[in-house]
């Protein structure tokens, strides 16, 4: 997930918080942070996404990387936030067979995976919305 140390500290906000940016100009809201927004607009604010939305898409992965081997299968679906901005994200705590596209989620933070070494790294998964 992350190359070296110095990267992940850089990357903890986005990671961990949503945290994009928005442009002062027109308003739209970017996840992953932008230099310049498509308005052509350089003024932009960091700002936390809030982290609910709308799921617009999904698959099941039966194959899965290594890091994520102990947890496959598993499902990963676009969620549309409330917001505007789009993330492909891991989905927890429902089965493929549960999905429907239109339905709520919102973001939780949960175990990603565990390096050989015992580092356990988390990140942010959507589950359904109650």
């Amino acid at each position: 997930m992350f190359t070296s140390p110095i990267a992940a500290w850089r990357q903890l906000n986005s990671h961990y918080r949503l945290e994009g940016n928005q442009c002062t100009t027109c308003k739209r809201m970017h996840f992953p942070a932008v230099n310049y927004c498509s308005c052509g607009a350089k003024n932009l604010e960091p700002y936390c996404m809030i982290p609910k939305g709308i799921l617009q898409s999904f698959t099941q992965v039966t194959t899965p990387p290594a890091d994520f081997k102990a947890m496959g299968p598993y499902c990963i679906g676009l969620v549309e936030l409330d917001e505007g901005p789009r993330l492909v994200v891991q989905l927890a705590d429902v089965k493929l067979d549960e999905l429907q596209i239109g339905m709520r989620m919102c973001g939780v933070l949960r175990k990603m995976f565990a390096r050989d070494t015992g580092i356990i790294h988390y990140g942010i998964k959507f589950i359904p919305a109650e």
